[in-house]
């Protein structure tokens, strides 16, 4: 206390008060009313009254701060949603990557080396002549090695459809269908119609993935026998329609519990500045539909 009192009076303070600022329980500052001219009492409706002007300064500062800190939470919540965003479409690339590479082996080495054994069985059978016993075991075998190349094909086609590097959109998506008629006894209507050629690789993909999907999701979840797949381009927009008249669900529970599947969707489309959308009603069936723009993909 001796070093303020020493400077008050080199100062010429003949009175001083000090009310602490205090936001949250903390003392944040203080404000200070003083006298030069005299020495002057402080009584106790006096510091009532400067203890409002606080209160009132103190609030201020609170709500300047809390403004502070909104702002730089809204930044740093833009830093990280872009940050997630980012990571999501290196993920999706990876992962793409990684199912190419995988594909491109089991289709090169795996599909060629059971290829061949079932020519072996084949071979075999002849040289073998009719033996009541060991024809049947070798014919039995030969089934179930042609069955696992076609399952090996199925899945390298999943991993990665090398038929969309080959013959593009149209023709992979026609594929993709009769794949999953033959694997889920699920009839599908192909409509394709007039598509630009040349899509962007990211769009194709994406539009193929987002089929392959809502595909799946008929085969587990709809309980139909027949389904329509259509691709369009409309005017400057890429249009494809995945639907059913299974049985449907209710789209609030989807988005309050979205899945995997969904997810995955939702950020494919948003990659290639698309939009989807899913409509569905308990016992009306579901609709999905991928929307690109043209203009902005395909320019």
């Amino acid at each position: 206390m001796t070093k303020e009192r020493d400077y008050c009076v080199q100062v010429g303070l003949k009175s001083h008060l000090m009310i602490p600022l205090k936001v949250m329980g903390s003392v944040a500052g203080a404000i200070g009313f003083g006298s030069f001219r005299s020495y002057r009492a402080w009584p106790d409706d006096l510091v009532q009254n400067l203890r409002l002007v606080g209160d009132i300064f103190t609030n201020a500062l609170a709500g300047k701060r809390a403004d502070e800190a909104l702002r730089a939470g809204e930044q740093s919540l833009r830093q990280t949603r872009e940050g997630l965003r980012r990571l999501a479409a290196k993920l999706l690339h990876a992962q793409e990557e990684e199912r190419r590479r995988i594909a491109r082996e089991m289709h090169d080495d795996w599909t060629q080396r059971l290829a061949l054994l079932g020519i072996d069985m084949a071979k075999l059978e002849r040289h073998l002549g009719a033996p009541e016993k060991a024809l049947p075991l070798l014919r039995t075998m030969q089934e179930q090695l042609v069955g696992l190349s076609e399952d090996v094909h199925a899945l390298s086609r999943q991993l990665h459809p090398s038929i969309l590097d080959d013959l593009g959109l149209v023709e992979a998506l026609r594929s993709e269908c009769a794949s999953f008629s033959r694997r889920e006894r699920i009839a599908v209507v192909y409509r394709p119609e007039v598509v630009p050629i040349g899509l962007p690789k990211e769009v194709a993909l994406c539009v193929y993935r987002v089929a392959q999907e809502a595909l799946r999701n008929i085969g587990k979840h709809a309980a139909v026998n027949e389904a329509w797949v259509t691709l369009a381009a409309t005017g400057s927009e890429l249009l494809l329609r995945v639907q059913d008249k299974g049985v449907g669900f209710d789209p609030a529970d989807v988005r309050s519990q979205p899945g995997l599947g969904l997810s995955s969707m939702e950020e494919r489309v948003r990659l290639v500045q698309a939009n989807l959308s899913v409509t569905s009603a308990l016992g009306r069936g579901t609709t999905v539909e991928v929307r690109v723009p043209l203009a902005r993909s395909n320019p």
